[in-house]
């Protein structure tokens, strides 16, 4: 049986350069059927086959007494002869005296070697995407078996092999010897079988002990830089090995940040060989020295995932602990909540540090009556403690630090609590556990803890509070007061722009030099907001790219989310809507885990989706955060929320958005807060427009209809919802959807579009997924609305 399948990308190239007497390489990895590609194009011509797999050329014939016309030099990726390398260069270079045409066939890009001939000589290029079957030859290779596989098997043979040529061979040989038409999981099992062992073949067994070593030692991990190599491996010389790997094939997949992978299938294979090779305390000691890797880079959700593999539960306990010392800004409680909640409670007990993370943890997670349960085992753990000792005096501070940042508490009590931890701070034995003010938001008023009550007296409670904070906050406090003051003012608009900007820029100063890094945040957030305010947004965008330049630098990775939320929400009032899918597909899914740290996020998030149309998506998000914002007393993001509440509302015509906007009209009277109207400026006006203002004072009302007037004629594309899909249509779903919108019958369709009625079915259902619909009519209907019908 003839069961070869021409290739048509690679014979479009290897005929491109049969008629332009070119010099052809072709590369791709093992089993991507180079040599049989070449075999069937040359199948009825002369040709001689040279071969470099032992590192030199064994036939060196002289070019006047080759009678072939068609020479062909395979695995020249493995020659290091340099006489054989000369050889071949020269070959090329006298080709076209003696009327020869050469072909070179190699598992890795160019060699170095042969680069100034490829200049010289122009060659053609061929690569692995020139190698990949595609889906009508995959089934003709079927059919050659006798195999009739059923579209959606087909669909998952491609997804899954990628066009790989010998593995759409082994599972055509497969299902043949088994008898079967369907691609099952049975199936699956003989291919990769009969691919590991191809590799076993043509890859491991040409490697030395060092470089399997290596290729064995590292497969344990999707992606690695040199140093996580070095340290896993313990070889000193992995730099050299990576760059003889690649010289010989494409083991390795490198990023654009210097990380290498493996190809997907080499590494299933590497899996395998490994654990046929390695003894289970080898398999625990790599993962070891992995999370070692992770730990000293400070990454310890990837530390203590491969501790865990690595059952070192001593090592778990360590960095839980020392990550519990952190405050929830820079700590991970959430990323590594399965990790803290495994722990025995005997264990919790023993430390401070642990039991104070465990309310934290609780709290972030709102389950307050666990947070709750917590703090009261450190106030226990405290009072049973030696009067005096180091433990009792960890338990106080630990109790006072929870008093003040734990997020359910609000800010009821925090002024003594702050006067106390000021005191604690002048003993020079204490040390004082750190603070997240901002909760690493553009914010300090609506920051770590909802300060909005504060703000109704700010001017005194700064006199009042200014050296106690700086005290007991420490770095975190470091031009606080003058950001906090200047963010009243700002949202109150009771404060003129240099004020508020001569305040922010002075906090900006204090905290960059002897501050943190979050307070910079807050202000240069602050400073944003108020150039936009004023119509300057090419300034406000200056200022931001100055503030990212500053926390790349100061690596501080904690911010980088709310970052770009950030910009996001920047980019959304000036109507640029282009980068809202991809914000959309990395912020966290609130339906998986709802997370009260990224709170910042999901408020865009909500944004994102009333411009994308998607309002009853955003109306269940806008209904989690009323929850959490109402329980854990967070009034400013209270109103907020409310007011995109009543926006969507009344975009889907629903009587309801006037009570939902008299209602955050009249909470944040109560705060004299004028920005978080004006922020939302077209989106809002006309709701201002038609609200009846009963009970609001008239003055105070007057002040957010001029606010949120100014900024929908500085930005009048804000929200504008735009007609956009979850995932774009192919041309063939873009196709099927105008004739459905037809009067067609599916038959006709299926006719008009040369595919069967199941393939037809197939396509359907991947467009009502995308429409967000169940059926046809329901389809037509979003085709009209999204102008879809006249694509």
């Amino acid at each position: 049986m003839d069961t070869y399948v021409k290739v048509s990308g690679i014979y479009k190239k290897l005929k491109e350069a049969e008629d332009n007497q070119k010099v052809l390489y072709i590369s791709g990895a093992a089993g991507y059927g180079k040599s049989s590609a070449v075999e069937y194009f040359y199948r009825k011509k002369a040709h001689l086959n040279l071969n470099g797999l032992e590192g030199y050329l064994k036939e060196r014939p002289k070019l006047e007494e080759i009678n072939q016309k068609i020479i062909i030099v395979d695995d020249i990726s493995w020659i290091v002869d340099v006489d054989s390398r000369e050889y071949i260069e020269q070959l090329i270079r006298n080709r076209k005296q003696y009327g020869k045409h050469i072909i070179l066939l190699g598992r890795s890009r160019l060699p170095s070697w042969l680069r100034l001939s490829a200049l010289d000589e122009s060659f053609l290029f061929a690569g692995e995407p020139d190698l990949e079957c595609t889906r009508d030859e995959a089934k003709k290779l079927l059919d050659n078996y006798r195999i009739k596989m059923e579209e959606k098997d087909l669909d998952e043979l491609m997804a899954e092999s990628k066009g790989h040529p010998l593995c759409i061979r082994y599972t055509a040989y497969h299902m043949s010897n088994m008898g079967k038409n369907h691609y099952d999981e049975s199936v699956r099992q003989e291919v990769r079988i009969d691919m590991f062992h191809y590799f076993d073949r043509v890859v491991y067994d040409r490697w030395n002990n060092e470089m399997r070593t290596v290729l064995l030692a590292l497969c344990q991990y999707p992606s690695f830089t040199v140093e996580m190599a070095e340290l896993v491996t313990g070889n000193t010389r992995i730099p050299i090995l990576f760059e003889a790997a690649s010289s010989v094939g494409t083991f390795f997949i490198k990023a654009d940040d210097n990380t290498y992978s493996y190809r997907p299938m080499l590494r299933f294979f590497f899996q395998w060989k490994q654990s046929i090779l390695w003894k289970k305390s080898q398999i625990s000691e790599n993962f070891e020295r992995a999370a070692l890797y992770y730990e000293l880079h400070d990454s310890i959700e990837m530390a203590l995932f491969y501790y865990q593999k690595a059952g070192k539960k001593d090592k778990i306990s360590e960095l839980l602990i020392r990550n519990a010392e952190k405050h929830p800004g820079t700590a991970h409680f959430f990323e590594t909540r399965e990790y803290y909640l495994a722990l025995p409670e005997e264990t919790i007990k023993e430390s401070c540090a642990l039991m104070s993370g465990m309310s934290m943890l609780y709290s972030i997670m709102m389950q307050p009556e666990s947070a709750e349960y917590w703090y009261q085992k450190l106030k226990k753990y405290e009072h049973h403690a030696k009067k005096g000792s180091a433990e009792q005096k960890e338990a106080t501070i630990r109790i006072a630090y929870l008093d003040i940042a734990l997020p359910g508490r609000g800010i009821h009590g925090i002024v003594k609590t702050i006067r106390d931890m000021a005191v604690l701070s002048q003993n020079k034995t204490v040390k004082l556990p750190e603070f997240s003010v901002t909760g690493n938001l553009p914010s300090l008023m609506n920051g770590g803890l909802d300060f909005c009550e504060w703000s109704r007296n700010d001017k005194q409670l700064a006199l009042l509070l200014k050296k106690p904070i700086e005290l007991a906050l420490g770095k975190s406090g470091v031009g606080l007061i003058n950001v906090a003051l200047a963010e009243s003012g700002f949202e109150k608009a009771t404060m003129d722009d240099y004020e508020v900007m001569t305040r922010l820029n002075s906090g900006y100063l204090m905290a960059g030099t002897s501050g943190s890094i979050e307070i910079c945040f807050a202000a240069a957030g602050l400073m944003v907001k108020d150039h936009l305010k004023n119509g300057q947004a090419a300034i406000a965008e200056e200022v931001f790219q100055s503030f990212q330049k500053k926390a790349s630098e100061g690596k501080a990775k904690h911010l980088f989310k709310n970052m770009k939320a950030f910009h996001i929400w920047m980019e959304l009032l000036q109507g640029m809507t282009k980068n809202v899918q991809e914000y959309l597909k990395d912020t966290p899914d609130e339906r998986v885990a709802f997370c009260i740290l990224d709170r910042y996020q999901y408020m865009i998030k909500i944004r994102c989706l009333i411009v994308q149309n998607r309002l009853g998506e955003a109306l269940n998000l806008i209904e989690w955060m009323h929850v959490y914002f109402t329980s854990y007393e967070r009034n400013y993001m209270w109103v907020e929320n409310q007011i995109l509440k009543s926006i969507i509302l009344y975009r889907l015509e629903e009587k309801g958005w006037e009570d939902v906007l008299r209602g955050a009209l009249k909470k944040a009277e109560r705060y004299h807060l004028i920005r978080v109207f004006a922020q939302e400026g077209i989106a809002l006006k006309p709701l201002l427009d038609k609200v009846k203002k009963s009970g609001i004072d008239n003055t105070y009302y007057k002040q957010i209809k001029e606010s949120v007037g100014q900024m929908a004629v500085f930005y009048s594309s804000y929200l504008k919802m735009e007609n956009v899909l979850k995932e774009p249509l192919t041309e063939t779903e873009k196709r099927i959807l105008k004739l459905l919108c037809g009067e067609l019958t599916a038959h006709e369709i299926s006719d008009l579009c040369s595919i069967s009625y199941n393939s037809l079915k197939f396509h359907n259902k991947n467009i009502y997924k995308k429409l967000g619909v169940n059926s046809r009519g329901q389809a037509v209907a979003e085709a009209h609305r999204l102008g879809l019908d006249k694509v």
